[in-house]
Order: C-alpha cells, then sequence, then structure tokens
C-alpha cells in the first residue's frame, strides 16, 4: 500500500482522539484549539475518547494534514517548539495573519506545507 492508499484508508476508516492528542503533546496548542477548528466542544472530544469514537472522514483528513504539517514543521524549524512560535506569530506571507489561523482548514493546511517548502528553499514571502 502507498503511502496515498493508506492516507485515504485512515481517512475514511476515520482517526481517533489519539491522533489530536498527539498533536497537542507536540505543542505548541492545547486540546481546545484543536476542538475549536473541528468544530467540537472539549466535552466532545473527551466523549470521542472515552467511547473509542472515530472522527469522520473530513475531520480526520483535517488531523492526518496537521500531522503532516507539524512532521514539516519540525523538519524545517529543527524543533516543535520553533515551529509553534512560527505558528502564532503573524506572517507577512499571509498578509499578516498567523499560521495558525489558516491551519483551521484543510487547504490552509496545503498553504502552510507549501509556505515551508518555501522557507526550506530560502524563498521567503
Amino acid at each position: 500500500m502507498n503511502k496515498w492508499e493508506n492516507f485515504f484508508s485512515q481517512t475514511n476508516k476515520g482517526v481517533g482522539i489519539s491522533e489530536v492528542e498527539k498533536l497537542v503533546e507536540a505543542g505548541p496548542f492545547r486540546s481546545e484549539f484543536f476542538a475549536t477548528a473541528l468544530d467540537f466542544s472539549t466535552k466532545t472530544l473527551e466523549r470521542y475518547k472515552q467511547d473509542h469514537k472515530r472522527l469522520n472522514p473530513n475531520d480526520s483528513e483535517l488531523v492526518l494534514k496537521w500531522k503532516k504539517l507539524y512532521e514539516k514543521g519540525f523538519e524545517s524549524f529543527g524543533s516543535y517548539e520553533s515551529f509553534g512560535r512560527w505558528l502564532q506569530k503573524p506572517a507577512y506571507g499571509f498578509n499578516g495573519i498567523a499560521p495558525m489561523e489558516i491551519m483551521k482548514t484543510s487547504s490552509g493546511v496545503d498553504l502552510l506545507i507549501e509556505e515551508l517548502v518555501r522557507i526550506d528553499w530560502g524563498q521567503l514571502s
């Protein structure tokens, strides 16, 4: 199974809340940030965890993209701490919007990953 088949399989099957918890552990955001981005309350996230319920395909896709974004951010900045600072600071390339505001949508995550690739190549916008 190639990486895309695996991605779509995981998306369609749905991921568990444990994937969100891994992102919280890596930092810099608390579960409230991810709950809001998923249009959940933190109580709903907790209920999903207790009931071992999986996220729907759209929410699973966003969580898996966040995971990819975090991996690329770590690769680009060398630590989750430095990457987290970048996510929280207003960015010139995004008209002064902090990247964390852009990462709330799937297409926003794609833009952030593209920006990290440009940063890696020294092409700051």
